[in-house]
């Protein structure tokens, strides 16, 4: 076997072993699991009961397909900060430091939790979409299209992951990771999935329209609905994913070595 294949192999077992280590730490906290995973079907549900109504005379036309594309979105980038936060708390204390005098792949710990944060949000997707179906969300694509939703969230999610967990172990203070929390906040209004994008101002609209959220939630209704989605939506939330993965590669690259080790540059 070439260096490279036992190299990729180490990668793939220490990933594993490291997605298996968090998701037993994830076991301690019992109440916790059950919230990331129904937190997103239980926000649907309260925006059908209390918004459904309102949201159908201002978008005729539109069902449950829209919020539960948004939301389980939300609940992705929201559980990587959360996921990143943890990873920031493992590096202060020491414990990245450790981990890299072990006969491992350094880049093990981070690709493992991704893993982890991909599984998490996959269940949760899979909740929130049977409660989607129950509140008249329309699948027109049948298994396979759940299928490539689940797909093209799974991308997401693991570039969402490498992007906060990046930052969670080259950011020198927990700053920079909070400020992203009211950055995401506020894309969650701006999309296609909280309101059509002709009721955006002219102004906004070719800026709503090519912002990540519209991308991701006009992708993962083609994948339930299909029809004549166009290239531009899956062609821009390829560019955001691989832009976010190149900026991840650069800090992992150069700088991820000296903040495990403690060192300030």
């Amino acid at each position: 076997m070439t260096r490279s294949t036992l190299e990729a192999a180490g990668l793939a077992r220490g990933s594993l072993l490291q997605a298996r280590r968090v998701l037993r730490g994830a076991r301690r906290t019992p109440a916790l699991v059950v919230q990331s995973l129904l937190f997103p079907a239980l926000l649907l549900v309260m925006f059908q009961l209390v918004l459904s109504r309102s949201l159908a005379a201002f978008a005729p036309g539109r069902d449950a397909g829209e919020l539960a594309a948004l939301i389980v979105l939300v609940a992705t980038v929201f559980g990587a900060l959360v996921s990143g936060g943890s990873l920031f708390d493992e590096r202060e204390v020491g414990l990245l430091a450790r981990f890299a005098t072990m006969p491992a792949h350094p880049g093990s710990v981070l690709l493992g939790r991704v893993l982890a944060e991909v599984v998490r949000v996959l269940f949760s997707a899979v909740i929130l979409l049977l409660v989607g179906l129950l509140f008249g969300m329309t699948v027109h694509t049948g298994p396979l299209g759940v299928l490539a939703f689940l797909a093209v969230l799974a991308g997401v999610a693991a570039t969402v992951g490498v992007a906060v967990s990046t930052l969670a172990v080259t950011g020198a203070t927990r700053s920079m990771l909070n400020l992203l929390a009211p950055v995401f906040l506020m894309l969650m209004f701006f999309n296609s999935g909280f309101a059509p994008l002709e009721s955006f101002p002219a102004v906004l609209r070719p800026v709503v329209a090519y912002l990540p959220f519209t991308a991701g939630v006009d992708t993962l209704l083609w994948c339930l609905r299909g029809g004549a989605l166009g290239f531009r939506s899956p062609l821009v939330l390829v560019g955001w994913c691989v832009a976010a993965l190149a900026v991840s590669w650069w800090l992992w690259s150069t700088r991820a070595a000296g903040r495990i080790s403690g060192e300030r540059r």
